[in-house]
């Protein structure tokens, strides 16, 4: 418990953060995803696979969520807590941040079709 109030409050490392709960994070729910399209998961959809299918968004939705608002802090105490002579590096924290803004305008996008094209 004390690991996510840590990710929450931003107190991880930016490269921890990012790379490892965010980009392989996602990875991991992408490769979920593509392996429930191999082996047919969606194919004949009843409703105990719509209702999986929709908690498997849901948990995808909530994890992303919660995994931009872990990295916009961390990259927040990144650039605070880098000394003058180094200013050169807050680049990657305000890229970061970013790929959060871009994170939450897929996300957005996700829901809108999720919800308007099934």
């Amino acid at each position: 418990m004390n690991f996510i109030k840590a990710l929450w409050r931003g107190e991880k490392s930016l490269s921890f953060t990012f790379w490892r709960m965010g980009v392989l994070g996602w990875l991991v729910f992408r490769a979920s995803n593509l392996l429930m399209d191999i082996i047919g998961f969606n194919d004949v959809p009843t409703d105990a696979k719509m209702f999986l299918y929709f908690l498997f968004l849901g948990i995808l939705l909530v994890y992303l969520g919660f995994i931009n608002i872990c990295i916009w802090r961390s990259a927040g105490k990144y650039i605070n807590d880098l000394k003058p002579e180094v200013d050169t590096k807050k680049y990657w924290a305000y890229l970061a941040r970013l790929f959060v803004v871009l994170g939450w305008f897929i996300l957005v996008i996700q829901v809108f079709v999720v919800y308007y094209f099934w």
